[in-house]
């Protein structure tokens, strides 16, 4: 989905006077204590365990989310059943977990207590009326777990326990307001009892969905969920007429953008070039001594330039001043085809030399009497649908009709 269309280079984004500031990150759902701090009991439903920090859980026990599951909390320390494939640490490291996957030198390998993990129960049967699930056992045809957000948010990594090779690859999405997604995780199958614990960071996340294609358990998701506007206000500390804030720029796609520091009034300005083509989440991050992180974020979809090829005149030809010249050339954009793209010739001498768009076949041709004597750089501008342009250039030389 296209969000924000550039015909630039270069994009020009300004910084907002207020960025949101979380009042506590990263948020850590654990699954061993809820929002408000209270101990999460083996067996609980937790799918309000995180309400007070805005954070909503629903669990599907399909993967067409038509099938409502429960998500409770498993203890990894004392697994339930016969579950021991969710237990942490692995038994190599003298805890229960048992599974080649997690032991002692295997790339998933489980050498720390996790506590409670979040699964998607395989029974609901609560004999006693505790309100606990009596034998909590992770789902083996697998399920989704979906996290909404009450504002946008921040997400930092997640960890995944018992995600087997044979169970077909699972994944994590990130969703912004309009269900574009922003970042597709995909977690490694480590086999049997594994860990994985992924690390990166998106922001501007509504909702995110973890789907686990057979047995397996979350924990340690981190999350920054926005909080109260707060104003990164430096002061000039040291005369130089500057805000005394570090700022950078990052895409999740392309990296660090750039880092020009506000002006005395606080202002900032960075003219990103280079962007490549793609959908980006693209973060302002200020970072105050005295007041911390505060940062905003904003899409930004960047359509592929159009590509142009000058079929006619040919580099280095030499025309006299009344030839009639042939101006041709083709032109294909990988997002909106060949057909009906704007073509612009014009002479870095002359001006323009007129316009005619592109057939079914990205062909263009303008016929043009009349160049003034001397060398020409001659262009051809197209523009896609979006405003996106491309060019290609060739050199010619125009004399007088006697001097041939």
């Amino acid at each position: 989905m296209r969000l924000i269309a550039t015909t630039l280079a270069a994009l020009l984004i300004p910084a907002l006077a207020q960025a949101s500031a979380p009042p506590q990150c990263p948020m850590v759902l654990d699954f061993d204590t809820d929002s408000s701090g209270n101990a999460i009991a083996a067996g609980q439903d937790l799918w309000l365990g995180y309400d007070g920090w805005g954070i909503d859980l629903t669990t599907w026990n399909s993967m067409d989310m038509t099938s409502a599951g429960m998500g409770i909390a498993f203890d990894s320390s004392n697994p339930p059943g016969l579950d021991y494939d969710l237990g942490t640490p692995n038994a190599s490291f003298g805890g229960p977990g048992i599974g080649q996957g997690g032991e002692a030198g295997s790339p998933g390998e489980n050498a720390n207590a996790l506590g409670n993990l979040l699964i998607s129960a395989d029974n609901f049967v609560d004999a006693n009326g505790d309100g606990l699930i009596d034998v909590p056992d992770s789902d083996a045809s697998g399920a989704w777990f979906e996290f909404n957000f009450d504002a946008p948010t921040c997400v930092f990594g997640v960890t995944l326990v018992d995600i087997d090779a044979n169970e077909g690859a699972s994944d994590i999405l990130h969703y912004g307001p309009s269900g574009d997604t922003l970042l597709h995780a995909s977690p490694a199958a480590l086999g049997n009892n594994s860990v994985d614990t992924l690390t990166y960071e998106v922001c501007g996340v509504s909702w995110m969905l973890v789907d686990i294609y057979g047995s397996g358990g979350i924990d340690g998701l981190q999350v920054c969920v926005g909080g109260t506007p707060e104003v990164c206000d430096g002061q000039d500390n040291d005369g130089d007429g500057q805000i005394d804030v570090e700022v950078s720029w990052t895409s999740d796609l392309d990296g660090m953008l750039g880092n020009e520091p506000p002006n005395a009034d606080g202002d900032v300005q960075e003219l990103l070039g280079g962007m490549s083509a793609g959908d980006h989440v693209v973060t302002f991050e200020v970072e105050d001594p005295a007041l911390g992180r505060c940062w905003d974020a904003v899409f930004v979809s960047v359509s592929n330039r159009p590509e142009v090829t000058i079929s006619a005149p040919l580099n280095g030809a030499i025309f006299e001043d009344d030839d009639p010249i042939l101006l041709a050339g083709t032109a294909t954009d990988a997002e909106d085809g060949s057909q009906g793209l704007t073509v612009d010739w014009s002479s870095e001498t002359d001006g323009d030399l007129g316009t005619a768009p592109t057939d079914g076949d990205g062909y263009s041709e303008v016929i043009y009497t009349g160049l003034s004597i001397g060398e020409h750089t001659l262009r051809m501008q197209v523009t896609d649908l979006d405003g996106v342009g491309g060019s290609a250039e060739v050199g010619i030389t125009i004399i007088a009709a006697a001097e041939r």
